[in-house]
């Protein structure tokens, strides 16, 4: 599937399930048949399930959101997928109305979440983990409702209001928390007590539902971007769309270099892509580097580097190679030296992951086989940590051998992927398989029939063994 710069009435499946893509931290998952590791694997099968979810199509998204949990190892370092693909699929058990399912996922879910949220830390991800915790204590909340239990019901949800306003969270939260409230008063009978908090719900009421919000003018500039931020994370496009109107043509006018109107411009990009606006996306990706390229700190570094991934990809998705060629080219020589959240080497990599796809798309395979050898020194470095994506990358340089012809060289590529397989520890356990179906493939495409049928033979002794273990 190729996105087009031609603008469309609506966006199609096939168009939202890209874009979802792309807006989860790039386009890894976008080539089928790749023995990716646990996260890109993940990200694939959650965003399926988060567009499955959004259509109402909760049974299919229930098996989606499964798919993606099993992606995921017991790694401390894939806590916060778990509890986040958790949340989500205990959201679509509480719409199909198994109670049970939804309980014992929600109840890991919230373990997570309080253990990765520090309240004296601050950081978009500690954030992040606040506010899941308050959505998953205001679904909790609803649970206990439908199951009677309003006493329970009426502490979770003032354990969530009080969470949510320590964190200034965004008036749509705040406003979800007050009319589960009143709902709990209106079925213990104190209907004088709900309509009060209904009107406390009033003045909270997000731009979604009320465009003339008076709240908004007493919110500052950096609340009302964290609260466009969050509604787009959320999907309320309009919502995120009116708290970015609320204050950035003021800004721009006052404090055009200020480092906030360049992340804010990454959001508004963000929200042109989900509105299928290729061309104003672009824009506004180029106006958040160009803000952000004199802005010091982390976090700014970041926001900056996210905004060329994301350039690059719409330009690799778009076809236009040459374009993210020379902007990942840039990217990487920007990245050096700069303190980035993700670290240098892992985000240089990702980078170079693009390039190779982009020089690949567009022939240059001999500039390809460079960068792939350069990406998997990189790798290599950051091996003990992940050596997932080190053998990813090594299969990548055995289909640019593949495609030059050069049968001895993706031969030996694709055997040091296989051995760097057979050494992964905690990964996926169907990598291995994939991978040694996937050369036999390619040997029996090159005449090579005997060899081809002993891996065969070895992707089936795998897989039995894996169907052996469920």
């Amino acid at each position: 599937m190729i996105l087009r710069r031609n603008k469309a009435t609506s966006i199609s499946f096939p168009v939202l399930s890209l874009l979802l893509a792309l807006l989860f931290q790039g386009c890894d998952q976008l080539d089928q048949l790749d023995p990716k590791d646990p996260l890109q694997r993940w990200r694939e099968s959650y965003d399926r399930a988060y567009v499955l979810q959004s259509r109402k199509q909760f049974n299919k998204a229930a098996s989606a959101y499964e798919e993606a949990l099993a992606e995921l190892n017991s790694s401390r370092s894939m806590r916060g997928e778990r509890a986040r693909t958790l949340l989500a699929l205990s959201e679509v058990y509480f719409e199909t109305g198994d109670l049970s399912k939804a309980e014992t996922d929600l109840e890991e879910s919230l373990k997570i979440y309080r253990a990765l949220w520090k309240p004296d830390k601050g950081g978009d991800l500690n954030r992040e983990n606040a506010l899941n915790l308050v959505k998953g204590m205001i679904l909790e909340s609803e649970i206990a409702i439908k199951e009677k239990r309003l006493e329970d019901a009426y502490d979770t949800i003032n354990s969530a209001f009080d969470t949510g306003k320590a964190i200034l969270a965004p008036d749509h939260t705040m406003h979800r928390i007050l009319i589960t409230k009143a709902a709990i008063l209106e079925e213990r009978g104190e209907s004088k007590k709900a309509e009060a908090i209904k009107e406390q719900a009033l003045v909270l009421a997000s731009p979604i539902h009320y465009k003339d919000n008076p709240t908004l003018k007493k919110k500052s500039p950096q609340e009302l971007y964290l609260a466009a931020r969050e509604s787009l994370e959320g999907m309320n496009l309009p919502e995120a769309k009116s708290y970015l109107q609320s204050y950035m043509p003021a800004l721009e006018k006052d404090e055009p270099k200020s480092a906030l109107l360049g992340r804010s411009y990454f959001v508004k990009g963000r929200l042109a892509l989900m509105d299928d606006k290729f061309d104003e996306a672009e824009h506004s990706y180029r106006k958040a580097i160009e803000i952000l390229s004199s802005a010091k700190g982390k976090e700014n570094n970041q926001c900056r580097i996210d905004s060329y991934f994301s350039l690059a990809s719409l330009n690799l998705n778009t076809k236009n190679y040459e374009q993210c060629i020379k902007i990942c080219r840039e990217a990487i020589t920007i990245s050096k030296g700069l303190k980035l959240i993700e670290g240098e080497e892992k985000t240089e990599s990702e980078f170079l992951e693009l390039l190779v796809k982009a020089l690949v798309r567009s022939n240059k395979l001999d500039q390809a086989e460079v960068a792939i050898k350069e990406r998997m020194v990189l790798e290599k470095q950051i091996k003990a940590k992940n050596n997932r994506r080190y053998a990813t990358a090594v299969t990548e340089l055995a289909r640019i051998y593949d495609k030059k012809g050069e049968l001895a060289n993706a031969r030996d590529a694709y055997e040091e992927a296989i051995r760097e397989r057979e050494q992964e520890r905690n990964v996926n356990p169907v990598f291995l398989p994939d991978l040694h179906k996937e050369y036999a493939v390619y040997l029996k495409k090159n005449g090579l029939d005997k060899e081809a049928k002993k891996h065969f033979e070895e992707e089936k002794k795998l897989r039995g063994a894996i169907s052996g273990l469920n």
